[in-house]
């Protein structure tokens, strides 16, 4: 009976899922990120878009609204130019576990022309003209910050936590003052495809919501569910619309069946 135990844990799958390091995820701080914080002060940020496990994808590794701390590593202020590092080290993925990580930023969008990140991951600033704020901010709530792994992650998570796609990526467009989402990238043999969607399709609703009420972020937060549920799109054709129903985390035979994908951990 011992052995017999042994082996099944042995043979069991492991709940986990491996991400390397160097995959980076997008971040935004919910109260902004204020200038002249003393070395040592600790930060929350939130992620904005999702890290998928693969470029298939089909699962998400790090959801949208997953927490992230960070600590002030550096920081100076030479008047017109303000500095600050931030090391981050703790992320807490939405639903689910708290995991440890090394991290770092690279990059930055919405942010003033003259603020950047340098190759170390240093976020540099220069100081606004005119009389200081009250609470002077180096970074406001709109700004998002790229943060990159330094250390692969092992992701463990129960099966039931995971959330799959239905086989597409967008990003914005506006047309006409209106804003659409065009299907940049779709993947073989997934529900998207399926259903004739093609790179260059522009979406005027994703999951019952229209474009116009959804930003970015929340129109691909939307893309990801349960695997197996049913999302609708709404795509423009012809000066119409039509609604297309898609299905998440499936793949789907030349002769339309649906047959389930495998949990990211399952197929190592």
């Amino acid at each position: 009976g011992a052995a017999a135990a042994r082996d099944a844990v042995a043979a069991a799958v492991p709940l986990d899922w491996h991400l390397p390091a160097d995959e980076s995820t997008w971040a935004r701080f919910p109260d902004g990120l204020p200038a002249g914080l003393p070395a040592g002060t600790v930060v929350r940020a939130e992620t904005t878009t999702g890290l998928t496990t693969d470029a298939s994808l089909d699962f998400l590794a790090i959801p949208p609204h997953s927490r992230l701390w960070a600590s002030v590593a550096a920081i100076s202020d030479y008047g017109a130019v303000r500095t600050v590092r931030l090391l981050f080290y703790r992320l807490q993925l939405a639903g689910g576990a708290v995991y440890p990580i090394r991290a770092v930023a690279d990059a930055l969008a919405a942010v003033p022309a003259l603020t950047r990140v340098s190759a170390g991951g240093t976020i540099v600033a220069a100081t606004p003209k005119g009389p200081p704020p009250k609470r002077p901010m180096l970074l406001d709530a709109s700004a998002r910050l790229r943060v990159r792994l330094l250390d692969p992650v092992d992701v463990a998570e129960p099966a039931a936590w995971w959330r799959a796609g239905p086989g597409l990526w967008l990003r914005t467009r506006v047309r006409d003052g209106r804003r659409l989402f065009e299907v940049s990238h779709v993947i073989a043999g997934r529900s998207a495809d399926a259903a004739g969607l093609k790179p260059g399709d522009l979406l005027d609703a994703v999951d019952g919501r229209a474009s116009g009420r959804l930003d970015f972020e929340q129109a691909l937060d939307r893309l990801y569910g349960p695997p197996g549920s049913a999302l609708t799109v709404s795509v423009l054709r012809g000066g119409r619309s039509a609604r297309v129903t898609l299905t998440r985390g499936v793949a789907v035979s030349k002769d339309g069946t649906a047959v389930p994908l495998p949990l990211p951990f399952a197929v190592r």
